[in-house]
């Protein structure tokens, strides 16, 4: 039921974007890949281990990133691009993460 309810909060969401024409297209194409793999590879793991074992730490991280997106948001946005060499390995954390 939570990933059925994620369904419709995220194309709400995706919809906002692209209808405001807020979305770096060069940065999605870049960052696609390897938020895909991150997913796979993070669902494949997490798998392997008891969900009472793991609740505490994604209670931890989805507080920190809570936590970071409230400070953020009061917060200029930067305008400076994001560096070629960073976009692999935040696809691939944060795909692993979002698993």
């Amino acid at each position: 039921s939570v990933h059925a309810a994620e369904l419709f909060t995220t194309a709400a969401s995706g919809s906002a974007h692209l209808y405001h024409r807020n979305i770096d297209w060069k940065l999605f194409w870049r960052l696609m890949p390897f938020g895909v793999l991150g997913g796979v590879l993070g669902a494949y793991v997490l798998t392997s281990f008891e969900g009472a074992v793991m609740k505490p730490y994604v209670t931890t991280y989805l507080a920190l990133v809570g936590a970071w997106l409230l400070f953020r948001s009061f917060r200029r946005i930067p305008s400076k691009p994001v560096p070629a060499g960073a976009v692999p390995p935040l696809g691939l954390g944060g795909g692993f993460l979002d698993a």
